[in-house]
Formats: C-alpha cells, sequence, structure tokens
C-alpha cells in the first residue's frame, strides 16, 4: 500500500451553535490546530482467585490550537469567548476540506486571553474539551471504502 499524507489545511474550524450571540468562523483565524485524544484506566483489581479484573478506559478528546486576535471586531472570537466562558458550545472541525474528514462535538468555552510580542500580531493559545466524545466523520470515499471491504470480507465468509 502505497504511503498516503494529508496536509493540515485548508480547512475550517467553526462554532455551529450556542445559546446566544454570534457564531465565529476562527478558519481564516487559526495558525495552528491539533485535535487530541486520552484514554485514562484505572488498575486492574486483582482478586483472590488469582484474576485481575480490568477496569473500563475513559476516553477523552480536545481541540487546541493559535489563533490570531482581531481585538478591534467585537463579533471576534476573543469577545465571544470572554461573554460564553464556562457555556457548552458546537464546534466542527475539518482539518482539510478537500478530504472532508469532520469532528464534531460540544466543548467548553474557556475565555482567550491575548499574548504576541510588542509590534506582532495579537495571538491566544486555546484547548476547548469536549463534553463527550465527538463525532467522527470520515471522508465519503473512506467510508465507502470500508463498506466494500466489510462487504467483500462477509461475502467470503458466506
Amino acid at each position: 500500500m502505497p504511503i498516503n499524507v494529508t496536509k493540515l489545511g485548508p480547512g475550517s474550524l467553526k462554532i455551529t451553535g450556542t445559546t446566544g450571540g454570534t457564531f465565529p468562523d476562527l478558519s481564516c483565524h487559526l495558525s495552528s490546530g491539533e485535535y487530541t485524544t486520552d484514554k485514562s484506566q484505572d488498575d486492574p483489581i486483582p482478586v483472590l482467585c488469582g484474576d485481575k479484573i480490568a477496569s473500563a478506559a475513559d476516553y477523552t478528546a480536545a481541540i487546541s490550537g493559535t489563533v490570531l486576535l482581531d481585538l478591534a471586531n467585537p463579533d471576534s472570537i476573543f469577545y465571544y469567548s470572554q461573554a460564553h466562558k464556562g457555556q457548552e458550545v458546537q464546534v466542527e472541525y475539518v482539518p482539510n476540506t478537500e478530504v472532508g474528514t469532520k469532528i464534531a462535538g460540544t466543548v467548553t468555552m474557556d475565555p482567550l486571553g491575548i499574548a504576541g510580542d510588542i509590534g506582532n500580531n495579537a495571538t491566544a493559545d486555546f484547548e476547548w474539551t469536549f463534553t463527550a466524545y465527538p463525532e467522527i466523520t470520515p471522508p465519503t470515499a473512506a467510508a465507502a471504502s470500508v463498506e466494500d471491504a466489510l462487504a467483500t470480507t462477509s461475502s467470503k465468509k458466506s
């Protein structure tokens, strides 16, 4: 199988809904982005007979990155994050529009700070944790390939 790699961008990061206010599109302000997952699991519990009982794994996810700030626009992400701090908002992240993979879910909005070197663009680093594991939508071609592979595997077993 040949090696395939996807570049980050062009893509989109949008806040798609909340309980009021405008919904910033961060696509043209995001200078770096990252979707991360984490697993936490307690150690297995040893029991008298010598076996061990595995604990359930808990998976979490977050989206993080750096945004360029537009402090002159009252509808920008900086002011939005201040007005909606602690609220749950829906986000949609598409790392590469051409490929089409989409990560969508609800995050808790943490307010942004303001950073940067004097004379340079103002930026803010952020990390928003998903309240539940997000929905991952693969590209249509990949989904079709998986369905074809499953169908082929099923027909071979028959």
